[in-house]
């Protein structure tokens, strides 16, 4: 069974409320300052996310696919609330690796096989899934708990990188959202339907 610790890390974030963007970098999915994400690779975290059950319920909390995309939606779809959702943890993820640097904390294989060995209780063969979004959800969670334990805690670490977010140069390509630095939320992009983010994203 998932460690609680574990489960908890990224959870304890709130990253169904969390965000990113902004309309500059048209180039990147996400960037934040220097760090960025390409759109090919963006998507292939939603795809993931979206297919794997069992990962979907470690990494953020157990969700239906119907709160993803709808079900009579067609492949590639995707609620627009969850590619916000998505490009929030991107974004958190690059922020965290700025306070790494900033903290002198350098992620190291042995902080990184507890996270390996509890990850594959519950989704299996870690190799069989993509290597960018498995290696990224590894690092994060591993950056997290070496954070949590240098700077006293979970709610010590998420001030550091909202601090980072606060002060950083965050942006999202257009076509996922646009950036609110008063809230740090993704707001969807305008169209037709006004529905306040629960319209659909078409990868």
């Amino acid at each position: 069974m998932l460690n609680r610790r574990l489960a908890t890390s990224l959870i304890a974030l709130g990253l169904a409320g969390l965000a990113v963007a902004g309309c500059a970098d048209q180039a990147a999915a996400v960037r934040v300052n220097d760090r960025t994400m390409s759109r090919s690779d963006f998507e292939e975290h939603l795809d993931l996310v979206y297919e794997n059950d069992d990962l979907r319920g470690a990494v953020f909390a157990p969700v239906d696919r119907s709160v993803l995309r709808p079900d009579d939606a067609p492949e590639g779809t995707y609620t627009q609330a969850y590619v916000g959702e998505m490009a929030s943890f991107l974004a958190w993820v690059m922020a965290m690796q700025q306070v790494l640097d900033d903290e002198g904390i350098e992620i190291t294989d042995d902080d990184r096989e507890p996270v390996r060995e509890e990850l594959a209780e519950v989704v299996g063969d870690l190799d069989d899934l993509p290597a960018g979004p498995r290696d990224e959800y590894v690092d994060y969670i591993a950056g997290f708990r070496r954070l949590s334990d240098e700077l006293g805690g979970n709610v010590e670490v998420q001030a550091a990188i909202e601090a980072v977010l606060i002060e950083a140069d965050v942006s999202v390509s257009s076509r996922y959202g646009s950036w609110d630095p008063d809230t740090l939320r993704v707001t969807p992009p305008p169209g037709p339907r006004g529905d306040g983010g629960t319209g659909s994203f078409v990868g």
